[in-house]
């Protein structure tokens, strides 16, 4: 429930942020969420498959996910939130418009 919340409070600074510095607001606030949670089953996954494959090859104990679950639930949350801190720092960069002001025109006269 934490998380839930977590994520809503990032999406909503991250949309204000991106939405007051020029950028598209839906499009970065669906993309922290959606980094949010791929991350994080990115990286379950990945840990389930490597002790998946030390329980069949290497003999390693079959209750080594249940007894380490909360570890390897902080292990995913890591990344998921360094990540969105990423897109946060993204998005609260002032774009640059491109355009430069001109000159002002040379005097009339060159006496």
């Amino acid at each position: 429930m934490v998380l839930i919340i977590f994520l809503i409070i990032v999406s909503v600074f991250v949309y204000r942020t991106a939405r007051d510095n020029g950028y598209n607001a839906v499009l970065w606030t669906v993309a922290t969420a959606v980094v949010f949670f791929v991350v994080q089953l990115a990286v379950g996954f990945g840990i389930g498959l490597f002790l998946g494959l030390g329980i069949q090859l290497w003999g390693w104990s079959p209750t080594l996910i249940e007894d380490y679950q909360f570890g390897f639930g902080l292990i995913g949350l890591i990344p998921a939130f360094i990540l969105v801190w990423l897109i946060w720092r993204h998005v609260n960069v002032i774009r640059d418009d491109g355009v430069t002001p001109e000159p002002p025109p040379p005097p009339p006269n060159f006496n």
